[in-house]
């Protein structure tokens, strides 16, 4: 697919929408879409695993993916399922981060994935482009750690 038709995808999220308000040529969702590759995942695939490098934010495209906490001691605890248009992974904004959850792909799953470090460098590079990153990447971590904690409120119960 191209730049153009990845530009579309990002279009229709609504994952990015403060990256979507910047004008100009290039726009916000072109200068994201250059960094983009689709990736196929099998049922059963990880797509990320606790503890490794965290490399790439991934937009679901189609598909579901497990969020889960692996403990030694006890079953996977899923903490969040999600889905088309979903924004997974923001453990890359530390370039020496780690993953910290499993994803596990749920069926047949695809993504469109952009490397980190070619990310932090566009933040870098254009500070309206990071800012706006940074803003749509908050709703997500607050979301994302509002459905962690009522999980593990859950499973304590």
């Amino acid at each position: 697919m191209t730049s153009a038709d990845m530009t579309d995808v990002l279009r229709n999220s609504d994952a990015f929408t403060h990256v979507a308000a910047i004008g100009g040529e290039p726009s916000g969702l072109d200068m994201l879409a250059k960094l983009g590759e689709y990736r196929n995942f099998a049922n059963g695939h990880f797509l990320l695993c606790s503890g490794q490098p965290a490399d790439a934010m991934h937009l679901i495209v189609s598909g579901e993916v497990g969020l889960e906490l692996l403990e030694e001691v006890s079953e996977p605890l899923r903490v969040e399922t999600l889905s088309d248009g979903d924004i997974l992974g923001w453990s890359w904004l530390d370039e020496r981060g780690c993953w910290q959850f499993d994803a596990l792909a749920l069926g047949t799953v695809r993504t469109l994935a952009f490397d980190a470090a070619k990310l932090r460098e566009l933040c870098d590079g254009d500070p309206v482009f990071g800012q706006a990153l940074m803003t749509d990447l908050a709703v997500v971590l607050a979301d994302r750690l509002t459905h962690t904690r009522m999980r593990l409120v859950e499973n304590m119960v």
